[in-house]
Protein backbone atom coordinates (compact mmCIF):
# COMPACT_ATOMS: atom_id res chain seq x y z
CA UNK A 1 0.00 0.00 0.00
CA UNK A 2 2.65 2.24 1.16
CA UNK A 3 4.36 1.32 -2.49
CA UNK A 4 1.92 2.61 -4.23
CA UNK A 5 0.91 5.60 -2.78
CA UNK A 6 4.72 6.68 -3.60
CA UNK A 7 4.27 5.27 -7.44
CA UNK A 8 1.10 7.49 -7.07
CA UNK A 9 2.97 10.58 -5.79
CA UNK A 10 5.71 10.25 -8.44
CA UNK A 11 3.36 9.94 -11.28
CA UNK A 12 1.36 13.07 -10.21
CA UNK A 13 4.87 15.20 -10.13
CA UNK A 14 5.89 13.82 -13.27
CA UNK A 15 2.52 14.95 -15.02
CA UNK A 16 2.68 18.29 -13.12
CA UNK A 17 5.94 18.66 -14.60
CA UNK A 18 4.89 17.47 -17.89
CA UNK A 19 1.97 20.47 -18.19
CA UNK A 20 3.99 23.02 -17.40
CA UNK A 21 6.59 22.21 -20.07
CA UNK A 22 3.93 22.07 -22.72
CA UNK A 23 2.67 25.32 -21.13
CA UNK A 24 5.65 27.00 -21.93
CA UNK A 25 6.28 25.35 -25.37
CA UNK A 26 2.69 27.45 -26.11
CA UNK A 27 3.41 30.46 -24.11
CA UNK A 28 7.27 30.25 -26.66
CA UNK A 29 5.06 30.06 -29.48
CA UNK A 30 3.22 33.02 -28.94
CA UNK A 31 5.75 35.16 -28.11
CA UNK A 32 7.75 33.88 -31.20
CA UNK A 33 4.43 34.91 -33.27
CA UNK A 34 3.89 37.89 -32.04
CA UNK A 35 7.93 38.92 -32.46
CA UNK A 36 7.36 38.37 -36.09
CA UNK A 37 4.12 40.20 -36.45
CA UNK A 38 6.59 42.87 -35.35
CA UNK A 39 9.13 42.64 -37.52
CA UNK A 40 6.60 42.70 -40.44
CA UNK A 41 6.10 46.53 -39.33
CA UNK A 42 8.51 47.26 -38.65
CA UNK A 43 9.89 46.01 -42.43
CA UNK A 44 6.96 47.71 -43.68
CA UNK A 45 8.05 50.75 -42.24
CA UNK A 46 11.91 50.62 -43.55
CA UNK A 47 10.24 49.53 -46.88
CA UNK A 48 7.85 52.31 -47.45
CA UNK A 49 10.51 54.95 -47.55
CA UNK A 50 8.31 57.61 -46.42
CA UNK A 51 9.37 60.20 -43.48
CA UNK A 52 7.78 58.60 -40.35
CA UNK A 53 6.08 61.57 -38.34
CA UNK A 54 6.22 61.44 -34.62
CA UNK A 55 2.59 59.60 -33.44
CA UNK A 56 0.91 56.70 -32.53
CA UNK A 57 -0.58 54.96 -35.44
CA UNK A 58 -2.18 51.49 -34.63
CA UNK A 59 -4.48 48.94 -36.69
CA UNK A 60 -4.72 44.68 -36.41
CA UNK A 61 -3.02 42.35 -38.56
CA UNK A 62 -4.05 38.45 -39.28
CA UNK A 63 -1.07 35.90 -39.02
CA UNK A 64 -1.18 32.22 -38.25
CA UNK A 65 -5.17 32.51 -38.04
CA UNK A 66 -5.20 34.81 -35.69
CA UNK A 67 -5.90 38.71 -35.03
CA UNK A 68 -3.14 41.20 -33.75
CA UNK A 69 -3.21 44.28 -32.54
CA UNK A 70 -0.80 46.14 -33.34
CA UNK A 71 0.19 49.37 -31.80
CA UNK A 72 2.83 51.55 -33.94
CA UNK A 73 4.93 54.62 -31.66
CA UNK A 74 7.48 57.17 -33.20
CA UNK A 75 9.17 59.44 -31.91
CA UNK A 76 11.64 62.36 -32.90
CA UNK A 77 15.76 62.41 -31.86
CA UNK A 78 17.81 64.47 -31.43
CA UNK A 79 19.09 63.61 -34.53
CA UNK A 80 17.38 65.23 -37.37
CA UNK A 81 17.37 61.77 -39.68
CA UNK A 82 16.46 59.08 -36.70
CA UNK A 83 13.01 58.72 -35.48
CA UNK A 84 12.92 56.06 -32.39
CA UNK A 85 10.15 53.37 -33.17
CA UNK A 86 8.32 51.29 -31.02
CA UNK A 87 6.18 48.74 -31.58
CA UNK A 88 3.68 46.70 -29.45
CA UNK A 89 2.28 43.44 -30.44
CA UNK A 90 -1.10 41.89 -28.50
CA UNK A 91 -3.89 39.19 -29.06
CA UNK A 92 -6.42 37.47 -27.12
CA UNK A 93 -3.44 34.98 -25.27
CA UNK A 94 -0.39 36.81 -25.64
CA UNK A 95 -0.46 39.54 -22.99
CA UNK A 96 2.42 41.78 -25.68
CA UNK A 97 5.26 41.94 -26.89
CA UNK A 98 7.42 45.08 -27.42
CA UNK A 99 10.27 45.82 -30.06
CA UNK A 100 12.11 49.38 -29.98
CA UNK A 101 14.42 50.55 -32.37
CA UNK A 102 16.01 53.35 -34.50
CA UNK A 103 15.04 53.71 -38.08
CA UNK A 104 17.34 56.30 -40.06
CA UNK A 105 16.53 58.10 -43.30
CA UNK A 106 18.67 60.10 -44.92
CA UNK A 107 17.60 63.66 -45.58
CA UNK A 108 17.58 64.29 -48.95
CA UNK A 109 16.23 60.77 -49.81
CA UNK A 110 14.75 60.53 -53.44
CA UNK A 111 12.22 57.78 -54.43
Amino acid sequence: MVALAVVAIGLAAAIASATRGVRHVVGLEDRTLALWVAQNKAAELRLVGAWPEPGVQSGTVSMASRNWIWRLMISATPVASVRQVRIEIEDAVTPGVVLTGLVEYAVNRER
